[in-house]
């Protein structure tokens, strides 16, 4: 059988087609997975977070909730501001004023791990980012309240 160079380019193309199918489908499953997520952490907000959007209605700040960005669902979207905030849980999140980094679990480990991707992909994507603890925000939300205010007040 005799080499045909058309054949080959034809058979590279639709090697190429292949392959391109297949990617596509993986970035549009990871696509609606993020959304189906991001939905269903709106319907089932945490207590912090409840609390965090109770005190941002109280001052009329303009929010969206559940933003994708990079890959990963930020808690918060101020789009006025261009700014991602950021409820971290005491424990899922290990807040370092309760837990001491030798008592950590892989959990809590990957959980920093990740939230350190979070940061960089927020600024690496042109956003600012504010991070707020769960004790902050429940036992101390005058505090939060002040750097929200400041902010505002800082970036109008």
């Amino acid at each position: 059988m005799a080499y045909d160079p058309k054949k080959k380019v034809a058979s590279m193309l639709r090697q190429a087609k292949r392959k391109s199918r297949k990617a596509s489908p993986n970035a549009i499953t990871k696509k609606i997975y993020l959304e189906a997520q991001a939905r269903k952490m709106d319907k089932n907000p945490t207590a912090p977070e409840l609390a965090f959007e109770v005190m941002m209605k109280s001052l009329n700040i303009e929010y969206t909730s559940q933003k994708i960005v990079g890959g990963k669902i930020y808690d918060f979207f101020l789009e006025k501001y261009n700014v991602l905030i950021e409820v971290d849980g005491d424990y899922f999140h290990a807040n370092p004023e309760k837990y001491k980094p030798e008592d950590l679990n892989e959990m809590q480990k990957k959980s920093i791990k990740t939230d350190k991707r979070k940061d960089i992909i927020a600024k690496g994507s042109g956003y600012g980012l504010l991070r707020f603890w769960e004790s902050d925000i429940l036992k101390n939300p005058n505090f939060v309240r002040d750097i929200l205010i400041k902010f505002i007040n800082y970036h109008s």
